[in-house]
């Protein structure tokens, strides 16, 4: 009796906010991220030749109809992966994961055969191995195999040819990030922000300093099914719309990321300012190279140079580095009439993407393009985080990189007491423009018109 009392006295305690949660270790509720996938091949039977282009679902299976949990295309080889979410299966419902082979024609659509997997599917990748299939059906038609091609042209040798030069959104994303908040020189962090914008006050030093290791990201509109691990540095500042107050969220002032085809991405869907490194991330430590001249240089050839090398401690001894942004942001918030979501903000991964997307003509001499993106991240997910201590790092001098000059004493270096290590994971899809400005040959955006 006194174990279920104290059962509903805790349920009627104020929920814990987030980031309690997330500082201990435990996983977020289950959202709908698809954070599991089954995998296989499809063949002939009679020759164990590979199966393209063949469209196929992903279901759970039920007494009655099942539930559908997911689409995928095998590709030349005849392989395939479709990403789903066991949530979808139902409430307190593992998947019993049936694979469905369709044929399609103009107005049918027919159930070629199927192949039944295990029942409560716990793992995150499942393998159907090989699948044999009776007769090889009709390809599936091209607009379910690929993007439409006068949306995403490109020449037979794979070269883009059209705008943008990437695949649009919805971008499934996961990573380990490693964060810090950096004492930085106020003037120039807030040089690059756009007049719709304002730092956050009493954040008007600090810079948020990410360490990103991305495992895997994709775009669910790739027909290729390719998966892309690559690294970054960014650095960004906490900010508020002046139009609507309570919008807080975080300006991305740069990024340097160790892979083009991401760098591609971020800069022509959301304006992104990404620049191409050599980027090597260890457990306590970093490092960035990039082609430059340090000032003062005779003018010629550029060099490699170490533009940030930067280690920290597991551990943190001082205030949590959520816990210190999360009460600073929710104080200034809660001064300025902010909404009450704002209170309970725990991770930037809940914050909007501020980016600045400036486009120039062929000339140089105006922009043809500048307007503001504000871009949420959809059903984040931190699955694991541990507190981060003493982090340092040393920015070296490059005419090409300025940003030793973010470092507000005479020395190029920026520290952290704390810091927060997370395994996250994010969908990333299309932004919000929240302001764009005419095109002028100025170069000071504060000088340009704001387009309601």
């Amino acid at each position: 009796m006194a174990d279920k009392t104290d059962e509903v006295a805790s349920q009627q305690q104020q929920p814990r906010k987030l980031h309690e949660r997330i500082l201990e270790g435990l996983p977020r509720p289950q959202t709908s991220s698809r954070s599991h996938k089954a995998v296989g091949k499809l063949v002939l039977a009679a020759t164990s030749e590979p199966l393209a282009r063949v469209e196929l679902e992903l279901w759970d299976r039920d007494a009655l109809r099942g539930d559908f949990l997911g689409r995928g295309i095998t590709d030349a080889h005849g392989a395939f992966e479709i990403y789903y979410n066991p949530v979808d299966a139902g409430p307190f419902d593992r998947p019993d994961l049936d694979l469905r082979v369709i044929e399609r024609s103009e107005q049918t659509r027919l159930v070629v055969q199927a192949f039944h997997g295990v029942d409560d599917v716990q793992e995150l990748v499942y393998d159907f191995g090989t699948c044999r299939l009776a007769r090889a059906p009709r390809p599936a038609p091209l607009d379910r195999a690929a993007p439409p091609r006068d949306r995403f042209r490109s020449s037979p040798l794979g070269m883009p040819s059209a705008h943008p030069l990437c695949l649009p959104p919805p971008y499934s994303l996961a990573l380990r990030a490693r964060l810090f908040l950096v004492d930085v020189d106020p003037g120039w962090l807030s040089a690059d922000i756009p007049p719709c914008l304002g730092v956050l006050p009493g954040l008007e030093g600090k810079a948020l300093w990410g360490v990103m290791d991305y495992s895997s990201a994709f775009s669910s509109s790739d027909p290729t099914g390719a998966v892309y691990p690559y690294r970054e540095l960014v650095i960004g500042c906490f900010v508020r719309e002046h139009a609507r107050m309570s919008e807080i969220g975080l300006f991305i002032n740069t990024i340097y990321i160790s892979s083009d085809v991401m760098m591609v991405t971020g800069r022509e869907m959301y304006g992104f300012p990404k620049k191409l490194a050599e980027i090597a991330i260890g457990s306590d430590g970093m490092e960035v190279r990039r082609p430059g001249l340090a000032p003062g240089e005779t003018a010629g050839n550029v060099r490699p140079i170490e533009l940030v090398r930067g280690t920290w401690h597991v551990g943190a001894k001082h205030e949590s580095f959520v816990d210190h942004v999360a009460r600073a942001v929710a104080d200034k918030a809660a001064a300025l009439g902010a909404r009450g979501a704002a209170l309970g903000m725990s991770s930037v991964f809940e914050l909007p993407f501020y980016t600045h997307q400036v486009i120039p003509t062929p000339a140089g001499d105006r922009s043809c393009v500048s307007r503001v993106w504000r871009t949420p991240l959809h059903d984040v997910r931190v699955s694991r985080a541990e507190l981060l201590s003493a982090a340092r790092f040393e920015i070296g001098p490059s005419t090409v990189d300025p940003i030793y000059l973010l470092a507000p004493g005479n020395m190029p270096v920026v520290e952290a007491t704390a810091g927060v290590e997370m395994d996250v994971s994010f969908v990333l899809n299309e932004g919000e423009i929240v302001a764009q400005y005419s095109p002028t040959s100025a170069p000071a955006a504060s000088s340009a018109e704001v387009r309601p």
